[in-house]
């Protein structure tokens, strides 16, 4: 087969490094974080279907256990499955070497998201670990805040009509959300134990 595979394993590649100094940042004595954000933006770029599904697995999740852990840790596994699915179904028209590849690499990277996530799966097998519950504040809810990300997305714009700039603009609402839950002092968010 033809393979178009190519670019889109450089730009997998690319995501690879960035994730590994997500975290392992040479600057912080290498500890860093644990991959996943930076592992969303790899993802979307790769294949937005596989973005779009794995969204909808990570808030449905949410918003039924409320462990952002547990979400992440899921999506991230649906991630790895898909593009194993897709790959099989030729998705990607890459020749059977460039699939697995592929497959290896993601699963590396799931692995060692799991394995940056010890500490909170330890916490989630002996119910210990923190639920994320959303409460009101000065500047609203973050469910209000979820709701014109994915509005935004689904009201103006087909999902063949992005273009680059404006899926960088979504790119940069969607990590300001993400950060704004991993600070407390401007996080919409009360955690539980």
């Amino acid at each position: 087969p033809n393979s178009t595979l190519g670019t889109e394993l450089l730009t997998f590649y690319t995501g690879f490094g960035v994730i590994l100094g997500h975290n392992f940042p040479f600057y912080l004595k290498f500890k860093g974080g644990k991959g996943v954000a930076a592992s969303v933006g790899m993802i979307l770029f790769f294949d937005i279907k596989i973005f779009l599904i794995c969204a909808v697995i990570f808030f449905g999740l949410f918003f039924w256990k409320h462990y952002v852990s547990l979400c992440s840790l899921s999506a991230y596994l649906a991630a790895f499955l898909l593009m194993i699915v897709f790959g099989q179904m030729g998705y990607y028209h890459a020749e059977p070497k460039y699939n697995i590849e592929l497959y290896v690499v993601m699963a590396f990277l799931t692995f060692l998201a799991y394995y940056r996530h010890r500490a909170n799966i330890v916490r989630l097998l002996k119910g210990t670990e923190n639920k994320i519950i959303l409460s009101k504040t000065k500047s609203g809810t973050l469910i209000v805040r979820l709701d014109f990300f994915v509005l935004g997305i689904f009201k103006t714009h087909s999902l063949s009509s992005f273009n680059t700039k404006e899926c960088l603009i979504w790119i940069v609402l969607f990590l300001k959300l993400i950060s704004s839950i991993d600070n407390p002092q401007i996080s919409p968010l009360r955690i539980i134990q």
